[in-house]
């Protein structure tokens, strides 16, 4: 494991952008989410922690299988973006700890989408329109840093 990971005040976390054919997969947090109701966002969670709060998995682990409970599909990660975002943490039980989100960009998935009860909601938009939805911080700046790769990209993009 990294060493950001085994930092015990850090409560790291991870996410994964589906880009597929110009559009972006966004699920809508549950409206009674304590954390950014209603907010849309790309697949992912907190890494899990063992009893001592240690991390048991990896960014890419955690990414991939929060896909699996939220969606229910298999995301096929193509680029690691870094730190999409990070935060000190204030009130709940993570309260004084230092949240860090590391993102990924995936361009194809398998299987077919179906939301738990973590959703509300989901969808596939443009850049465009992502950016006129109430996006979580985390998910607004992994747009931001996935533009980039992808414009790189869009020769290869098509080609496929």
């Amino acid at each position: 494991m990294n060493t950001i990971q085994n930092r015990l005040d850090i409560m790291p976390s991870a996410r994964c952008g589906l880009y597929v054919d110009g559009l972006w997969f966004l699920a809508q947090r549950a409206l009674d989410s304590s954390f950014n109701p209603g907010g849309w966002q790309w697949l992912g969670g907190k890494v899990d922690l063992d009893e001592k709060g240690r991390p048991i998995e990896d960014h890419l682990q955690t990414a991939l299988r929060e896909a699996r409970e939220e969606a229910r599909i298999v995301l096929h990660p193509s680029t690691e973006l870094g730190i999409i975002e990070h935060h000190p943490v204030v009130g709940g039980r993570h309260h004084g700890r230092y949240s860090v989100t590391v993102g990924f960009l995936a361009t194809s998935y398998s299987g077919e989408i179906q939301l738990n009860d973590e959703c509300h909601g989901a969808g596939w938009f443009t850049t465009e329109q992502a950016m006129q939805l109430g996006l979580t911080p985390e998910t607004s700046l992994g747009i931001q840093h996935a533009l980039p790769i992808l414009e790189r990209a869009a020769p290869l993009l098509l080609q496929s």
